[in-house]
């Protein structure tokens, strides 16, 4: 049986300021466009606080 670890994390963002990119759990930010990330998510936000 292949067990996974599970994390608990707060929500993480991050700024590179020489891209002019916020990334974001599940997308990133440029120029206000919102760009969400393909493929199947490893992890789910269930709350926000």
């Amino acid at each position: 049986m292949l067990l996974l670890p599970f994390f608990c994390a707060d929500s993480i963002k991050l700024v590179v300021a020489e891209y002019h990119t916020n990334y974001h759990n599940n997308y990133s930010v440029k120029d206000s466009n919102r760009i969400y990330y393909g493929g199947m998510l490893a992890y789910i936000q269930v709350a926000e606080h």
